[in-house]
Formats: structure tokens, C-alpha cells, sequence
């Protein structure tokens, strides 16, 4: 399952797919979705801010386990 948006892939918080592959080149996974499209998945960005300043910020690839 997706847990981040990203309007340029086209995915969203709680897109779900399975794992079909890895990118050659940068190892990040590629998911099928159930309606058949094929989207890999790149790291992403998320920050803790605490009065306009940024107190943590981590980069993972944003998907977690999930049953369909």
C-alpha cells in the first residue's frame, strides 16, 4: 500500500499493489496495481516542522505492508 500522494505517478495514500519487480538500475520496487498499471516507486520526502523551522526529516520509499 501507498502512504504518501504523488500526483506525478498518479498514486495515492492508500494505493494498492503488489510488488511485481525491481528498477535495474536504482533497485526501488515497481508495483502492479489491481487496475493494471505498472508504477515504480521512488524515495520521498517527509519533515516535522515545528514553527516554520524543520525539526526531522526522513527519505523512504513510501509503501507498507498490506492484504487485498
Amino acid at each position: 500500500m501507498c502512504t504518501k500522494n504523488n500526483q506525478k505517478e498518479h498514486f495515492v495514500n492508500g494505493t494498492l499493489g503488489t510488488v511485481i519487480d525491481f528498477d535495474p538500475v536504482s533497485n526501488n520496487p515497481i508495483i502492479k496495481t489491481k487496475n493494471g498499471r505498472n508504477i515504480l516507486i521512488t524515495p520521498m520526502d517527509w519533515t516535522v516542522e515545528e514553527n516554520g523551522k524543520i525539526k526531522a526529516q526522513i527519505t523512504q520509499i513510501p509503501l507498507r505492508l498490506a492484504w487485498q
